[in-house]
């Protein structure tokens, strides 16, 4: 749901499942009642990320700080007002980097036609859930990406294709290119099972009770035959003070696998049983 300039408050959510936390700010500021739409600006299995927020002296850095005791003390202070779970999302269909043959491939196969579980998804978006610990809003004011790592991609290996698409849940996408530096992002709309949804922008307003599915889909990576990891960074304003949350897949960084030289595989479901098909 998109609002009017005027509303300021935030849910950024890659994610499906909300995180329904009841304890209050440590700063006391009590609690109202949000309602309205997300968007306050103008239009515009799976691994768990940890929720990191940046302190000093048991404080939230503020993303942006001028130096001296005034940034001190515009930093959020205690524990963060946001509860946040990220995680990549695995789509039913999609591309999979296999380090082996195509009979190694179907032999490490445990259900059809999921990829092995030690094949590398390739251009696997991460989505996460942010939501308020109370219903006093919180205002997600933007996000930065970081590419942490950079490599060449394995000169070695397949690269197999599976499943057949169809429809999802409803979100927000914003595409990442982490070929530039530093990495972008943009807001694009999406069609949700014919419904327009719009590109929207920062800055969003969350609340417990008013959460927002964001989708972070890297449709750039770092390069042709490159290898990386990147992370997330949330900006927010809470009660007049700043933070940032970092996902970044408990240390570790989302991966970005990019091998555009390597046998390219598609997988075929038929009455004989499944079966890899080379394409290139």
């Amino acid at each position: 749901m998109i609002l009017g300039a005027g509303a300021f408050a935030a849910v950024v959510a890659f994610g499906i499942t909300a995180l329904v936390l009841t304890d209050p700010f440590d700063h006391g500021a009590s609690a109202s009642q949000d309602t309205g739409d997300h968007a306050a600006g103008p239009t515009s299995p799976t691994s768990t990320s940890t929720q990191r927020t940046t302190k000093g002296s048991d404080s939230a850095r503020p993303s942006s700080p001028s130096g001296g005791a005034a940034a001190d003390e515009d930093a959020w202070r205690g524990r963060p007002p946001l509860a946040v779970q990220a995680q990549n999302l695995h789509d039913v269909c999609g591309s999979a980097y296999f380090d082996g043959t195509p009979d190694q491939y179907r032999a490490a196969q445990t259900a059809i036609p999921a990829p092995p579980q030690n094949a590398v998804p390739l251009g696997e978006a991460v989505e996460a859930t942010i939501q308020g610990r109370t219903q006093q809003s919180v205002i997600l004011t933007g996000m930065r990406v970081q590419v942490t790592s950079r490599e060449p991609a394995p000169t070695h290996g397949i690269v197999v294709s599976y499943g057949e698409c169809g429809g999802g849940v409803e979100v927000r996408n914003f595409d990442l290119d982490l070929s530039r530096t530093p990495p972008t992002y943009t807001a694009k709309p999406a069609d949700n099972f014919g419904k327009v949804t719009p590109a929207v922008k920062f800055p969003y307003k969350i609340s417990l009770s008013d959460p927002e599915v964001f989708k972070l889909t890297p449709v750039k990576g770092c390069g042709p035959n490159k290898d990386c990891t990147y992370t997330v960074t949330l900006q927010w304003v809470a009660d007049g003070k700043t933070g940032t949350t970092v996902l970044d897949n408990h240390g570790k960084g989302f991966r970005d696998l990019n091998p555009k030289d390597l046998p390219a595989y598609r997988q075929d479901l038929s009455a004989e049983g499944p079966s890899l098909r080379k394409v290139s």
